[in-house]
């Protein structure tokens, strides 16, 4: 678009080139070297006459006297500037006061602040829907009587047939792979998360959770452990509890199990289970894994911590609500549960609730590509977008 001055005062010449000035107000000048969007006749001048200027708009030691106050900063405090020496020693020590932040502190630091921005989307249903997954470029939702929505961009969401009417726990994607469990034993996997086809598990109890990893795919639910190598043939496993299994997570050798009796069970095969003490009755929901460190997650707030899914510490949540869910993407940990609680922790440690300013239960939560994705109650779906520099 065409440069269109305010106002012309003059025409100047620096060598061979040629600048109009602008006045633009309150003792302000422009140079502006686009003599062709000027129709008004100039004053030459040369460029001796022109250096008084150019020596006046490079002379920063404030030569009109202006204060703080007559440019708008009346309420900001004086502070010094700091030298780039300054600087470069204090973003390399790790102390900082707010003043100064390298990128990559910055970073998780907008992630952590993006939590704060939810953004309801329709999901065409008021069926609860208890679980979200990613891959391949789709969002995949299931929930109570058999609903399944997925989206390319988690903001537009389509109905896809389940086939079934049965109640839909957990969704998962592994080797190519959808599967999806729910009430009754029902399995139903996807090639594509859109056509779904209904697998024979030989239970009829409760599946509420299903994982891949390490060339197996391992579903819970109440009593109940069943393994899959496939995701079609599945084989029961014998275990010695008859409490209900609420969630499953494989990482770093090992699979985790977790019981609404508080009981935590990790095999190494998915084949042989092993009772953990969780140091805890309340039922626990979620199990995930990063960054070396495992994290269960239940009722009253409860919240566990373990180097190797054997050992569990207590991790104060600062919440009596329920926690239903846990993930972790870009540097921090996201808990969600009872209506609309959302909390977050850098170091699985330290808890911090976040406005979600919803009110309904939230049951899942993934993240990819930047957004995060939450669902819960009456098809409640949410997303926080991050955007980074």
């Amino acid at each position: 678009m065409a440069y269109i001055p305010r106002e012309i005062k003059d025409r100047v010449a620096v060598g061979d080139d040629i600048f109009i000035v602008e006045d633009l107000g309150n003792n302000r000048i422009k140079l502006i070297p686009a003599p062709t969007h000027v129709s008004e006749a100039g004053t030459p001048i040369n460029k001796a006459l022109l250096q008084p200027m150019e020596d006046h708009m490079g002379d920063v030691a404030n030569p009109h006297a202006t204060t703080k106050e007559q440019v708008g900063l009346g309420n900001v405090d004086n502070v010094k500037q700091a030298t780039k020496a300054e600087f470069d020693a204090h973003k390399s020590s790790g102390d900082h006061d707010g003043r100064y932040y390298t990128k990559s502190q910055l970073i998780p630091i907008i992630h952590y602040l993006t939590l704060n921005h939810w953004t309801s989307r329709t999901s065409g249903t008021t069926s609860d829907l208890w679980s979200v997954a990613y891959a391949n470029g789709l969002w995949v939702v299931v929930g109570y009587s058999g609903t399944i929505r997925t989206s390319t961009n988690g903001i537009a969401w389509a109905t896809r047939s389940s086939g079934v009417s049965e109640h839909l726990y957990k969704v998962a994607y592994g080797d190519g792979l959808w599967v999806a469990v729910g009430t009754n034993g029902t399995i139903l996997t996807s090639t594509n998360g859109t056509s779904w086809t209904s697998q024979s598990s030989g239970t009829t109890s409760f599946l509420y959770s299903v994982a891949y990893g390490n060339g197996l795919w391992v579903a819970v639910g109440s009593g109940t452990i069943l393994t899959s190598t496939n995701g079609t043939s599945w084989t029961s496993q014998s275990i010695d509890t008859t409490s209900t299994l609420r969630g499953v997570a494989y990482a770093n050798g090992l699979w985790v199990a977790v019981t609404l009796s508080g009981r935590i069970l990790t095999s190494t095969n998915g084949t042989s289970w092993t009772s953990q003490s969780s140091g805890t009755s309340a039922g626990l929901w979620g199990v995930a894994y990063a960054n070396g460190l495992w994290i269960v997650v239940g009722t009253n707030g409860v919240i566990r911590t373990s180097p190797d899914g054997i050992s569990w510490t207590v991790s104060t949540s600062g919440t009596t609500k329920n926690l239903y869910e846990i993930a972790y993407a870009e540097g921090l940990w996201v808990v969600m549960g009872e209506n609309g609680m959302i909390m977050a922790s850098i170091d699985g440690t330290t808890w911090a609730p976040r406005p979600s300013a919803m009110e309904e239960h939230l049951y899942g939560i993934a993240h990819a590509d930047g957004l995060w994705v939450v669902v819960g109650v009456g098809g409640t779906i949410a997303t926080a977008q991050v955007i980074t520099p």
